[in-house]
């Protein structure tokens, strides 16, 4: 009996001693391991510390084991749940957030909430103006390439807000980039749509022509500069004004280009070309009245391209840019 015991315990000893010896041997190797990767593995620089890059979407799709809700809402949570005030990005200038949302749209093209809720995010908290551009973007060909297959019950449970989409493209690309013409087209097709809200569908109307534009690019700036008087902001108020400034006087220059073109076509003036427009226009300005100058004192005339210029300083805003003249 004796004998017996002593060999049951030498039995667990010597597991016990293999077990701690194996442990052992696997953290050796583990460390090694960590080693030999951290030598191969290129320099992080600090422009990439804490972002974590963007895996491939198909790969993400098959790590999922067939719970690829869970992965997108983890995702989701992930990129509500950083802080705004964290601004790391990448050498290509991109953000974790930005990577996320662009993920969690390449798993679930259909996501309505990431392309609209991420990107007012992106550019009214984190102030990521490009990605917001990028993703709304993405969401626009979805709309237009891949929604109608979907049928109207599927629309109506889940994208039945599609103006929104647009209505965020349009307020980037006019507050972010200042690029009243995309704005333009955007807000006109968010007018389409059918649940689009009437004063939505009013802005749709008004933005289809140049000088609807203009018009409410004008508007738009003086309400904007009454906003900044309410908050004293007088450096932005003067800012401001003198963008309204320009645009007025841009906006008068459009529509005098449109009523000597149309006084143009009503008309038969012989010669070359330039002496037409340069006859035209003499004959344009006594016809209606006109004196030679602007409501600001600048003196008017036909440029080279046969557009009327003016004397009178003005810069183009909004990127609103006339078409060529009566030439």
């Amino acid at each position: 009996v004796s004998m017996s015991l002593l060999a049951v315990f030498d039995s667990s000893l010597w597991r016990r001693w293999a077990s701690i010896g194996c442990a052992l041997a696997l953290f050796v190797i583990q460390i090694e391991l960590n080693r030999v990767v951290r030598l191969n593995d290129p320099p992080v620089s600090e422009s990439v510390a804490g972002v974590f890059l963007r895996p491939d979407a198909g790969l993400a799709r098959a790590l999922s084991f067939g719970q690829l809700p869970a992965l997108i809402d983890g995702t989701w949570l992930r990129a509500m749940s950083q802080d705004s005030w964290v601004a790391t990005k990448d050498r290509a200038g991109r953000s974790q957030m930005d990577y996320d949302l662009d993920l969690m749209t390449d798993l679930d093209p259909a996501l309505f909430q990431a392309y609209v809720a991420g990107a007012q995010f992106l550019t009214v908290v984190r102030d990521e103006s490009a990605a917001a551009k990028n993703l709304l973007s993405k969401g626009s060909r979805f709309v237009r390439d891949q929604l109608p297959a979907l049928g109207r019950e599927f629309r109506g449970r889940y994208w039945s807000r599609t103006w929104e989409l647009w209505m965020t493209l349009g307020y980037v690309e006019l507050f972010d980039f200042d690029n009243l013409p995309q704005a333009a087209l955007a807000f006109e097709a968010a007018s389409k749509e059918t649940e689009a809200p009437a004063f939505l569908v009013h802005l749709g109307e008004s933005v289809k022509t140049l000088g609807g534009q203009y018009q409410v690019g004008i508007r738009l700036l003086g309400f904007m500069i009454s906003s900044a008087g309410a908050q004293q902001n007088h450096k932005k108020v003067a800012e401001l004004e003198r963008k309204k400034s320009y645009l007025e006087v841009d906006y008068f220059l459009y529509r005098l280009d449109q009523d000597y073109t149309d006084y143009l076509k009503r008309i038969s003036v012989l010669g070359s070309t330039f002496e037409r427009n340069q006859r035209g226009w003499q004959a344009f300005l006594t016809k209606t009245g006109r004196s030679g100058q602007d409501p600001w004192g600048g003196r008017i005339s036909l440029g080279p391209d046969g557009r009327v210029v003016s004397t009178t300083p003005h810069e183009t805003v909004f990127k609103l840019l006339r078409s060529g003249g009566a030439l």
